[in-house]
């Protein structure tokens, strides 16, 4: 049986995160993908955000995880901002519990301004909200080691543009601007995604 995989992917809004969980997933029936934004879409696909339900939609992005895991998907990629360290641990917590693997794709700004981003967010998040996002981005959302109660291990890297380590190779692949994967070193997962 194959170990199951939780993807976590991060970015401020506009960043490609949904496209790269996309990417991710293709058409491979036993991947899926969830955001809490999946929340505000109705039946006809229109997208209608309230934020008096934010909360409300990140519950339900976690019980969603849980669901598909119980339904037997092999790798759920998870695309919200993740902005703060409490906002990735609930799922650290169910991948824990659920002895998966996990990796983490920090696309942060994608190498664009707030400008940018909000031109091309789909989901007309204001610039404002952006320059938010980022002025509470934290970079090290996980310890340097993580232990949890299957004896999995996990060593995680985060760069940013002032690192000196930011652009040196790792497994022969050069990183790419602010979007990398990071996870488990003994899984080989690890790639540079360079996509804008």
């Amino acid at each position: 049986m194959t170990k199951k995989t939780i993807i976590i992917i991060r970015g401020l809004s506009g960043s490609g995160k949904s496209t790269f969980a996309d990417t991710i997933c293709g058409d491979d029936e036993t991947k899926i993908s969830v955001s809490a934004d999946d929340f505000f879409v109705d039946e006809q696909g229109n997208y209608n955000f309230n934020p008096d339900q934010i909360a409300e939609a990140h519950d339900w992005c976690k019980d969603q995880v849980r669901t598909y895991l119980l339904e037997g998907f092999e790798t759920i990629c998870v695309a919200n901002t993740f902005t703060k360290r409490w906002e990735v641990e609930p799922y650290l917590q169910i991948a824990s519990e659920n002895n998966c693997n996990v990796h983490v794709v920090s696309l942060f700004d994608a190498g664009m301004n707030d400008a940018q981003l909000a031109a091309r967010c789909v989901h007309n998040v204001p610039i404002n909200s952006i320059r938010s996002q980022r002025k509470r981005w934290e970079m090290d959302v996980f310890r340097e080691t993580f232990q949890n109660s299957n004896n999995t291990h996990y060593q995680t890297r985060q760069f940013d543009r002032s690192d000196s380590d930011f652009r040196k190779p790792y497994n022969n692949n050069r990183y790419q601007g602010q979007q990398m994967f990071d996870g488990p070193t003994n899984t080989g997962f690890r790639k540079s995604w360079g996509g804008r």
